[in-house]
């Protein structure tokens, strides 16, 4: 992958359906382009470690946020589970789902409609909004809407600061989605 972003103005794009030809989905593979992937951020209602983990160098930095903390395959010891702190007696569910995807040059944004297992991948047609943004630790970039709602979205999952502090260092301004949240927090914020 060279320093050129690949969906610099945002897509929506579905999961592919095994045995079922279509030029506008997007796999797993694909997305992660693990060749090129420095780190991740990865979130998601259920998470099956070792079907992602197979798309994954194991050298690879990980940051996984499920509802709740899962077992990690002894093969990739690079990961760091964050738990949501709820503050909310008897809500506690988390459903966001989405990536931050570390290159050299850029980061890669993702929405997902469906959870990190392979049925969700292969079997159930989801859809996948990504958009790509460059990146440059040389410059600290102003905060806009997208980034800052991005940012308190992380905090809510309870994202370690030292994570969510490299955005400052990608190129938002030309976000094309929302973020919305609704975090059970207590009002934490």
């Amino acid at each position: 992958m060279s320093d050129r972003l690949e969906f610099p103005d945002g897509v929506v794009r579905v999961t592919p359906l095994v045995g079922v030809p279509d030029s506008q989905s997007i796999s797993l593979s694909t997305l992660l382009d693990a060749q090129h992937l420095q780190s991740a951020l990865l979130t998601s209602f259920i998470i099956d470690t070792n079907w992602l983990l197979s798309h994954i160098q194991p050298h690879t930095p990980l940051t996984l946020i499920a509802n709740q903390a899962q077992s990690t395959s002894s093969l990739h010891q690079n990961i760091s589970w964050c738990n949501p702190e709820f503050v909310v007696p008897n809500v506690q569910i988390m459903h966001t789902k989405l990536m931050l995807l570390v290159y050299p040059g850029h980061v890669r944004f993702a929405i997902l409609t469906g959870n990190l297992v392979e049925e969700g991948w292969t079997v159930v047609q989801n859809s996948v909004f990504i958009q790509d943004f460059p990146l440059d630790y040389t410059r600290v970039f102003s905060a806009n809407e997208f980034s800052t709602s991005l940012a308190l979205s992380l905090h809510d999952l309870s994202v370690p600061y030292s994570v969510v502090a490299r955005l400052n260092h990608v190129d938002f301004t030309r976000a094309r989605a929302r973020i919305v949240t609704t975090v059970p927090t207590g009002g934490k914020r």
